[in-house]
């Protein structure tokens, strides 16, 4: 389970780098000659995401400022940037939510482990786990009423 766990972990990550990435873009658009930098995505062995930031080599538009000198702008496009932003968001959403099932499943595994264990002694042990800090509560006061007398 734990590796499912951190391949979601790895998904959330690289989703934020892809935010953090083009929000830097974005603040960046305006300044002459900034290069936007791109996170490249790929599988690793044991089936989370690596990252990798990478800064683009295309060249922004020309133009002559005041001085006549020649000035690159820079090559952020605006779309490419709002369509990285809907990946992230949807990247980090799957991720999160395998998270919540992994965890479910977790449980669910837990249980079936402890009927399975229990069976040969008593199934009324089994308990919601939602109620055992309160069966926890109740036998604590069991006990100390035992100790006062």
């Amino acid at each position: 389970m734990s590796l499912s766990f951190n391949s979601s972990i790895s998904g959330i990550r690289a989703a934020t780098d892809m935010l953090s990435v083009s929000a830097h873009n974005i603040a960046n658009s305006n300044t002459d000659g900034y290069k936007k930098q791109r996170v490249n995505l790929k599988g690793d062995q044991g089936g989370g995401v690596i990252a990798e930031i990478t800064e683009s080599t295309e060249r922004g538009s020309l133009y002559k400022n005041r001085k006549g000198d020649t000035v690159e702008t820079s090559n952020v496009n605006y779309i490419e940037e709002v369509v990285t932003q809907i990946q992230a968001r949807h990247l980090l959403s799957a991720s999160a939510a395998a998270i919540k099932y992994t965890d479910e499943a977790q449980k669910v595994l837990w249980i079936s482990l402890l009927r399975t264990c229990c069976l040969s002694v008593d199934t009324d042990v089994i308990i919601p786990l939602k109620h055992h800090s309160q069966i926890k509560r109740n036998q604590i006061e069991i006990n100390s009423g035992h100790n006062s007398q």
